[in-house]
């Protein structure tokens, strides 16, 4: 592992903080995953032209993953 970062995703309904942990390796692939439940967020792998692109379907905000009638993703 190359880096690890943590940030604040969003808040539950009672304030409880949730977080995003990112890991990232020397060659720069991303996973992202929440502490609600270890839900992906996140992965960011190159493309056959070495850019690079999240193939995971996913919500921006906790508000997506907190929503009952969105689809669960991650």
């Amino acid at each position: 592992m190359q880096s690890f970062n943590k940030r604040e995703f969003g808040r539950l309904k009672d304030g409880q903080p949730v977080y995003e942990y990112t890991l990232t390796n020397r060659s720069g692939v991303q996973v992202a995953l929440l502490d609600l439940g270890c839900t992906i967020t996140r992965i960011r792998v190159p493309d056959r032209h070495g850019a690079m692109d999240d193939v995971v379907l996913g919500f921006d905000s906790i508000d997506g993953y907190l929503n009952p009638d969105n689809p669960y993703f991650g």
